[in-house]
């Protein structure tokens, strides 16, 4: 017998197993080190989420760079600064992040955690700053989703 909502566009908005989760994100990734932004375990999927990087010195953030790995496998790993000048990434099913707003002047970029990716072991989101004469960046964010128990 069929459990949870039905699935009438492809995707569904409810979780058809477990219950929704959020996560919020609030991290300072220093100089040279890679920084855990988001760590989940388990299976589950992603319901989607964002990401407010700031902080991102007068470099427009050439040197910030964002690794998505899906059970522990790298699915993008790229500097923000090529990602956007190559993709242009503002549309979603793509790749698992994109962009929202990207603010020049500010050194903001907002950044969209893409719906619909399913995990059976882990899903983890990392980012580095590469630029030894800028400061910390900072990562603001929330993160849904829901894990199969």
């Amino acid at each position: 017998m069929a459990k949870g909502y039905p699935d009438w566009f492809g995707y569904s908005l409810f979780p058809k197993y477990g219950t929704v989760t959020t996560i919020s994100v609030d991290n300072v990734v220093p100089v040279a080190d890679w920084t855990e932004i988001v760590a989940l375990t388990g299976k589950g999927q992603i319901f989607g989420g964002a990401l407010d990087i700031t902080n991102l010195n007068t470099n427009r953030n050439a040197a910030a760079e964002i690794r998505v790995q899906l059970d522990g496998t790298t699915i993008l790993n790229t500097d923000l600064r090529s990602f956007y000048r190559r993709w242009k990434v503002f549309k979603h099913r793509m790749f698992p992040v994109f962009f929202v707003y990207l603010d020049g002047r500010e050194y903001e970029t907002i950044m969209q955690i893409d719906h619909d990716w399913t995990y059976e072991l882990s899903y983890r989101i990392d980012m580095i700053n590469n630029n030894p004469f800028a400061g910390a960046i900072n990562v603001y964010g929330r993160l849904f989703y829901y894990r199969v128990v």
